[in-house]
């Protein structure tokens, strides 16, 4: 059954792909090609790889200097070779409209897997629900619809893709695949055999994220759920195994070329933090005056408000109280694959709502998670589908959604376009706020015990002997994890 459902989730996903991919060549096609940025990153890959340019700070383009780490210089490195030094411009493109059908696949794969979670967690005995004859529509289903919407609605993230071929395409598809390996590693609706071997998905989930990183570094927006996750999973040490020996040492290799002759250049420009940006093109603070603008005061404070944020959120979801807590002392992790993308997507949420400067680009980083954050609470709560009263539920949590949307298709910037960003920012966080709060409330009604293999002794009152599961269980479980069972 699991294994069905399995070919399931990777059926519609590649399904969903494909179409995508076949719309996008067709905008390919249909519509022109604007140029922005793509001549200035075949010039600093040029200066870098064939002129054999080694101080980053001398790296340049039409557009200015190159302020990317080095796996951006890699990737485009083979996108040079692959249009002949940028003149085949049109295979380029191509091969966006497949990195972007990939993102999609992989999108619509973490939210069937986390939708599945949420219903077996639903579905459990010990959990109150109301009596229900049938449920209409599942919140799997509300899952599919969200990942459709992603993957056919934005015209901006077609555009980012494909007309505009920026590097926040690159870095999107890698984070959704390092999110997707998170997930899988916390699934519970997926075969057993996985979680024996859930140190190597997270290892290649923090590979995939560093190479995120390592292309823009804005990917760092994730870096506290991803804390997170591995110290709950593994402790303390082994999370600083993971930081340092597979995040760490992915930055060391793509950029030694560069860190061999020039270490200091390459550090402070790659991972530029006090950069100041164009106002010109910000689309969250055209409202600002320019001396407000780029005063280091006003990035101090957003910088504040930002780990402010991050701790409310995190104290409202009990993560202290999963920090506290050693692996081996639960049965089963509070945190399934549910509650993994909901705290990789509201990290990147939080920090965007934060952001010093969004361009019109930087939809790429956020979009795909939207309608799975605006949808969450609605998916938690919903027990017996109701059409009118939940169709209107879903419509407007995801107007915030749509306006998003609208702001960035709105050129250039303006003032009304950035409080609108602004107000639909607080909206999506209000819903996280909300979903925080139901899992939190569960986690009271239905408290971690380890349980213990055999049979209760006589006398026990019914609280202890719930926490006994039968020998037969216990051997089952053996097997299914691949155990070999003992007497």
């Amino acid at each position: 059954m699991k294994r069905a459902v399995s070919r399931l989730v990777v059926s519609v996903a590649i399904g969903i792909g494909l179409v995508d991919f076949v719309l996008l060549v067709l905008v390919v096609v249909r519509r022109p090609y604007t140029e922005i940025d793509w001549i200035a990153y075949m010039e600093q890959v040029k200066q870098a790889f064939e002129n054999n340019e080694r101080d980053y700070a001398r790296i340049h383009g039409r557009t200015g200097p190159l302020v990317y780490p080095a796996g951006f210089l890699w990737i485009y490195y083979l996108l040079y070779r692959w249009t002949n030094g940028g003149t085949l411009r049109t295979r380029a493109q191509v091969a966006f409209a497949a990195l972007h059908a990939l993102g999609v696949a992989l999108t619509c794969a973490v939210y069937q897997i986390a939708t599945l979670d949420l219903d077996m967690e639903r579905d459990r005995p010990s959990v109150a629900k109301p009596q229900r004859s049938a449920r209409f529509l599942a919140p799997t289903s509300i899952g599919l619809i969200a990942a459709l919407l992603v993957a056919l609605s934005s015209r901006r993230v077609a555009s980012i893709f494909v007309l505009r071929l920026f590097n926040d395409g690159v870095e999107s598809v890698l984070m959704q695949a390092s999110v997707l390996f998170f997930v899988i590693a916390r699934s519970r609706s997926h075969s057993g055999q996985h979680i024996r071997h859930q140190w190597l998905m997270d290892v290649i989930a923090c590979l995939l994220y560093s190479m995120a990183v390592s292309v823009k570094m804005n990917a760092l927006l994730y870096a506290p759920a991803v804390l997170v996750l591995l110290w709950e999973a593994h402790g303390f040490l082994q999370t600083l195994i993971y930081l340092v020996g597979v995040c760490g040492s992915w930055q060391l290799v793509i950029g030694w070329r560069f860190l061999r002759q020039h270490p200091w250049s390459y550090l402070r420009k790659a991972f530029e933090f006090g950069r100041v940006f164009d106002q010109r093109w910000s689309v969250n603070f055209a409202c600002l005056p320019e001396h407000v603008f780029v005063h280091p005061c006003w990035a101090a404070l957003l910088l504040t408000l930002h780990v402010l944020a991050l701790a409310l959120f995190g104290v409202r979801a009990g993560v202290p109280l999963w920090l506290r807590c050693r692996p081996s002392e639960n049965a089963e992790s509070r945190v399934n694959a549910f509650r993994t993308a909901l705290l990789l997507w509201s990290s990147n949420l939080i920090g965007m709502a934060f952001a010093r400067s969004l361009h019109y680009q930087f939809l790429a980083w956020v979009w795909w998670s939207s309608p799975f954050l605006a949808l969450a609470d609605w998916m938690m709560a919903v027990e017996l589908f109701r059409p009118r009263v939940d169709l209107m539920a879903i419509g407007w949590r995801l107007v915030p959604v749509l306006l998003i949307e609208l702001v960035f298709n709105r050129y250039p910037p303006k003032c009304w376009a950035s409080v609108v960003l602004h107000i639909a920012h607080a909206c999506l966080l209000v819903r996280v706020w909300a979903t925080v709060a139901r899992w939190r409330r569960r986690d009271e009604q239905t408290p971690q015990r380890r349980p213990v293999y055999g049979q209760p002794r006589p006398g026990m009152d019914d609280e202890r002997q719930s926490m006994y599961v039968p020998e037969r269980a216990a051997a089952e479980r053996r097997q299914r994890l691949g155990v070999a069972a003992t007497k």
